[in-house]
């Protein structure tokens, strides 16, 4: 039995999904694990919460308040090993160490902060700056994609960074939420689950949909997600006409419902890590069209289970959606292999087994 400490920030989205997944069914397989995040969470866990308020932005005050926070968890929890998740959880849980040195710590960016789909601008420099100083102070950096282990070496974690993608148990098809069902009947349907943050793209997918419409002026498109860009997405469809067309859902509490409905599922990112969503969409046989963004690319392999068009290109992403809409037969078939896919490489089991191994190594190293 290992004592495992999961320190994180985000109260929603995959980051945190990942989290309660991984600290819960650690706990299963006879590891003592608790959790180390903001407060009011610990109704999600499964697991003992430490509350920390980790701040979403680095600034001074709350970033060393948080790090009391984090060491006091240390402190009281005394893990075996420490794994702390996201951007600026990294940063506290790693000024932490002070609190207890010679434990393990591991850190898995689920993208890093520097890498939004922008271009160079002074603060993700200094975002990168940051990784590069912290490198030191991480005993392992666990990717979740090869994109992001490409990006920790660049940052000085050399053989240090490896990957373990994340993976999940299969989905079975659901209903649809009555809400969402008179938003389906007459046309294909297009579904994207994303939060409505900038970096997730959801302004060109709404520019690819204008496209789309012009060709299959039944099709209909679903944004499962919220966030706090949604009015920057309600203008962009209000701009292009397209909202009788458009539904922006906000939080879709049964996702594999919508998924099961969806003639095609598209993510349209400008930057990544390695998507539930896509995970998701694909173990349900839905035809899949992503961006060549973070490990997206490494989920769908293009023209064989799905398409994976450029970032930032609408007529790329609604020519893709276009083709697969205007021939179901390889529309399927993608749909077949990317299932086969999620079975065979992005299990639940194969991503506990790598954490676990990670755990180990440091562990038996040490």
């Amino acid at each position: 039995m290992t004592r495992i400490l999961q320190v994180f920030r985000p109260r929603t989205g995959g980051t945190f999904g990942h989290v309660r997944v991984l600290s819960s069914k650690l706990a299963e397989r006879g590891h003592e694990v608790a959790v180390c995040g903001p407060p009011g969470e610990g109704g999600d866990f499964a697991v003992r919460h430490f509350a920390a308020a980790i701040p979403r932005s680095p600034a001074p005050a709350g970033t060393f308040a948080a790090v009391r926070e984090v060491g006091r968890a240390y402190r009281t929890f005394r893990p075996d090993v420490i794994h702390a998740h996201g951007a600026q959880a990294g940063v506290v849980a790693r000024l932490a160490r002070a609190a207890l040195p010679g434990v393990p710590l591991v850190h898995t960016p689920h993208r890093y902060a520097f890498d939004d789909g922008g271009g160079p601008t002074p603060v993700r420099a200094a975002y990168r700056a940051t990784e590069r100083a912290l490198m030191p102070l991480t005993s392992r950096v666990l990717c979740v994609c090869e994109w992001e282990r490409r990006l920790a070496v660049d940052l000085g974690a050399g053989d240090r960074a490896c990957v373990v993608h994340n993976g999940i148990d299969p989905l079975e098809p659901q209903p649809l939420e009555p809400r969402l069902e008179r938003f389906t009947s007459g046309g294909p349907l297009i579904v994207a689950v994303s939060e409505l943050f900038a970096r997730k793209g959801v302004p060109v997918l709404l520019e690819a949909m204008a496209m789309v419409l012009v060709a299959r002026p039944d099709a209909r498109l679903i944004v499962a997600g919220d966030g706090p860009d949604r009015a920057d997405a309600e203008a962009a469809r209000d701009r292009l006409g397209v909202a009788s067309r458009v539904l922006l859902a906000g939080h879709v509490e049964a996702v594999p419902g919508l998924l099961t409905a969806a003639d095609v599922f598209v993510n349209p990112a400008l930057a990544e890590s390695f998507p539930y969503g896509i995970l998701e969409a694909m173990s349900l046989r839905c035809p899949c069209v992503v961006t060549a963004a973070g490990g997206s690319a490494e989920a769908i392999v293009d023209g064989s289970s799905g398409r994976v068009v450029p970032p930032a290109d609408p007529a790329a992403l609604a020519a893709a959606i276009l083709e697969l809409l205007g021939d179901p037969r390889r529309a399927g078939a993608y749909g077949e292999e990317a299932a086969r896919r999620v079975r065979e490489r992005f299990t639940l089991t194969s991503m506990l087994d790598g954490t676990e191994r990670v755990y180990e190594g440091l562990l038996s190293a040490g």
